[in-house]
């Protein structure tokens, strides 16, 4: 099943319960700078992105993952973020939830990908901080200024 909604972090921010049901869309009236939000879900056990594959001495992506992937832009029917947004995901056993953010902020003059930043940590803590990063339950990650 896929739901998904927009809501007005500033409302959630005073207390306000976000809509119910996703897939409810939230429009204030008129407020100052208001920060959009856009969460959607997707169903099915969530797949993790295969390393790249090696042919002919060219690196391609496998199937699987371009299909994984393609679902995820076909699910997504919310608005085109054109600053600084912050992504959240809350990995379940049949299902995926997203939500996007626009973030009130300059962009980081740090130019990789936040994920590729944390994953080379990640790795580097194999066998010292903990036996396979596959224990990471939870992660935290900002780029700033």
């Amino acid at each position: 099943m896929h739901t998904n909604g927009y809501s007005n972090n500033e409302q959630e921010a005073e207390g306000s319960p976000p809509p119910e049901e996703e897939g409810r869309q939230v429009h204030p009236a008129d407020p100052p700078r208001v920060s959009l939000t856009y969460r959607f879900t997707i169903s099915g056990r969530p797949k993790s992105k295969s390393r790249p594959r090696f042919a002919r001495g060219r690196a391609y992506t496998d199937k699987k993952t371009l299909d994984a992937e393609k679902r995820v832009a076909e699910l997504y029917k919310g608005p085109y973020f054109d600053g600084p947004v912050s992504l959240s995901f809350t990995f379940h056993p049949k299902k995926t939830v997203v939500t996007i953010a626009a973030l009130d902020e300059e962009i980081s003059p740090l130019t990789a990908d936040l994920t590729n930043l944390c994953k080379m940590v990640e790795d580097g803590l194999n066998g010292v901080a903990y036996s396979d990063d596959r224990l990471v339950q939870k992660l935290s990650a900002r780029k700033k200024k």
